[in-house]
């Protein structure tokens, strides 16, 4: 009976301790944060100018863009996925175009490539960045009026204190203004 009290204690106590890890400790350290680099590159490709980012509300959650399937997987049991919108516009379109973003790291390396071979996905790096094109019309009304903001093409010098500044530059360096650059 002894034993049988013991193994219990220890099949909780490992569970906790699993849990936490899984939950609470992995998400902390591992979060994978959007890099705008990326996300500009990918604008870039599409002929658009960054606009901005942000994670998905619990509404937005729900719609399932990436459409997977909600319980326990091998994918969620070693990795850590966020999901984001990101919003471009269209210069010559006069045009917000809107995306999903997901990015997943896989915090145990290898587990990427016991997935790979058990699921036949290629997954690429530890680090995964999927865009996804936002289709639903009610969706797209909403993100116009929340990104919608008055649109200035700034080229050489920043708005706030005309100091010169490169194509690249998000933020100036001088005020802190943040920019919306067309090359």
């Amino acid at each position: 009976m002894e034993i049988i009290l013991l193994i219990i204690v220890f099949v909780f106590f490992f569970a906790l301790v699993f849990l936490m890890i899984k939950y609470l400790f992995i998400p902390f350290l591992f979060a994978p944060k959007l890099s705008s680099d990326d996300v500009i590159e990918f604008l870039e490709n599409q002929e658009l100018v960054f606009v901005g980012e942000r994670g998905l509300n619990k509404e937005e959650s729900k719609l399932n863009p990436f459409e997977y399937k909600k319980g326990i997987s091998f994918r969620k049991m070693y990795s850590v996925r966020k999901e984001f919108i990101v919003v471009g516009y269209s210069v010559s379109k006069k045009k917000y175009t809107f995306y999903w973003a997901e990015l997943t790291r896989w915090y145990v390396f290898y587990m990427k490539y016991i997935f790979e071979i058990l699921s036949s996905q290629a997954i690429g790096s530890s680090e995964n960045l999927i865009f996804k094109k936002i289709e639903d019309s009610n969706l797209i009304d909403k993100l116009t009026n929340e990104f919608k903001s008055p649109i200035k093409l700034i080229k050489d010098n920043c708005p706030g204190c005309d100091c010169s500044i490169d194509e690249k530059t998000l933020e100036c360096p001088n005020c802190g203004l943040n920019l919306i650059i067309k090359g």
